[in-house]
């Protein structure tokens, strides 16, 4: 059974990806309840960021205040944005933030 959801940064409600991949709001499928567990655990919090860094959460909020490349939020957990981690990931490591 394919379930679809809307990406989130351009007016769904469900966190997929981040600005700089959206394709203007079209439906995004989704296979199988696997591959939204999956999604999820890769959307996160800067702490969760930091964490999976390395470093200190105040290092990578810095970060994110600093630079206009950094990724956006794809949504927000009450009063805390959420971003794909993996983004986060990769922008560190490929602006030589982290060894």
């Amino acid at each position: 059974m394919s379930v679809q959801v809307e990406c989130s940064v351009c007016g769904g409600g469900f966190p997929l990806h981040d600005a700089n991949v959206c394709q203007g709001g079209r439906w995004l499928p989704i296979v199988t309840r696997r591959d939204v567990i999956e999604v999820l655990s890769d959307v996160g919090t800067l702490g969760d960021a930091a964490t999976l860094l390395g470093v200190r959460p105040n290092r990578v909020s810095n970060w994110a205040a600093r630079h206009e490349d950094f990724p956006a939020p794809v949504g927000s957990v009450g009063r805390w944005p959420v971003y794909i981690l993996s983004a986060i990931v990769t922008w560190a490591e490929s602006s030589d933030r982290i060894a």
